[in-house]
């Protein structure tokens, strides 16, 4: 049905269907740079303006009738910014034209229209920036797909099409940041567990190498004594004593030992040297073998080493078990109950003279002190 000329934009047609009741308004192929300042203000009205040179619709549209219409057709003009749409609009085809992203006020628009009413979106054939920088708009096309009924042809100004792009695609930066976090999160709980783990073995590490001797260096606490070391050992086992005096004495530590066959007075009671060797030494150090289970001079020694070091809280006791001995049940209670419930030094451990040394009593580090290399071996 035609519609009075009078009421209809210069060089413009304008008529209503019958069967769908639209008033179209047609302003097809004139080369209008703009739309018409007064459109009839109808219901159901669709405005055609397909093939004009329109650039911009911003916020100083001022167009009586624009924000009724149902529909806006813009096909194939030269727009590069929209800031308005008609609030009733139902219909937007925008394709064909030099579009590079639409702002957060006509994207909060277009999302509550789809939501409150059927909303249908055509916007192909624009120069649409796939970057991070326009990230919302890609997630308005993706929250917005259904109502976007060409985004399978949608293509970015470098060709990729819409439907084929994903999040990561855009923002590649943003995404190694999660997985470096991640990332070093798990190598984080890795490396705490693994130092849990192996601690220990580390600092002996670093305080053989003579590194970070700060922090791997105990501070020694408790009065001066004349001996850092007591070597308490059966009689049968004076063998086993040589290389503790090579390593100890002589290393690079350079400990102050106290045993037997050399540092006690000839003549004096044996529970009396005993006695002397442990007060005066900061750690007594056990070399418990088979002889020395069955030695009742050696059960004495553990059982004053230990009573000195429960009294003496600065005392270590350091037990080293050889080969030989399967079990500690020639020992008494007291002494058993202590080796089940403290550790000891196997000698036998690859690792055994850095454990020891480590264990023993650490000379204070003067940092200009030029120091001696030991060669540890296991």
């Amino acid at each position: 049905m035609q519609f009075k000329q009078e009421y209809c934009p210069e060089l413009c047609i304008c008529c209503k269907e019958d069967e769908s009741q639209r008033f179209i308004i047609n302003c097809i192929n004139l080369g209008l740079p703009e739309i018409p300042s007064e459109l009839p203000i109808t219901e159901n009205a669709t405005l055609l303006f397909e093939n004009n040179n329109l650039q911009t619709l911003d916020n100083s549209t001022k167009i009586k009738g624009f924000y009724q219409l149902k529909e806006l057709h813009l096909r194939y003009n030269n727009l590069s910014k929209i800031e308005v749409l008609p609030k009733s609009i139902q219909l937007l085809d925008i394709r064909n034209n030099s579009l590079t992203t639409l702002n957060e006020s006509v994207r909060e628009f277009l999302t509550q229209k789809s939501n409150m009413s059927s909303l249908t979106i055509f916007i192909s054939g624009n120069n649409w920036i796939c970057h991070c920088k326009e990230i919302r708009f890609f997630r308005f096309t993706k929250d917005l797909a259904e109502n976007i009924k060409d985004l399978c042809k949608t293509e970015c100004h470098d060709s990729r099409l819409f439907v084929s792009l994903e999040e990561i695609d855009l923002c590649p930066e943003k995404i190694p940041r999660y997985v470096i976090f991640f990332t070093s999160f798990i190598m984080l709980s890795c490396l705490l567990s693994f130092l849990q783990c192996f601690w220990k073995s580390i600092v002996m590490w670093l305080y053989e190498k003579r590194l970070f001797l700060k922090l791997t260096t105990r501070l020694e606490k408790g009065t001066e004594t004349k001996y850092d070391c007591f070597l308490a050992y059966c009689h049968k086992d004076s063998h086993l004593v040589s290389e503790y005096v090579q390593r100890l004495e002589h290393g690079r530590n350079r400990l102050r030992l106290c045993f037997y066959e050399r540092d006690w007075l000839a003549g004096e009671p044996i529970p009396d040297c005993i006695c002397h060797s442990v007060e005066n030494s900061k750690c007594i150090v056990i070399l418990m073998t088979k002889n020395f289970l069955k030695s009742v001079w050696g059960r004495l020694e553990f059982r004053l080493a230990l009573h000195a070091t429960s009294k003496d809280q600065y005392k270590r006791l350091i037990v080293i078990i050889y080969p030989d001995v399967e079990n500690f049940d020639e020992l008494d209670g007291e002494l058993k109950s202590y080796l089940k419930l403290n550790s000891y030094l196997n000698r036998n451990d690859t690792n055994f003279w850095n454990k020891l040394i480590y264990a023993l009593p650490h000379k204070i580090i003067d940092e200009g002190e030029d120091m001696e290399i030991i060669n540890i071996e296991h």
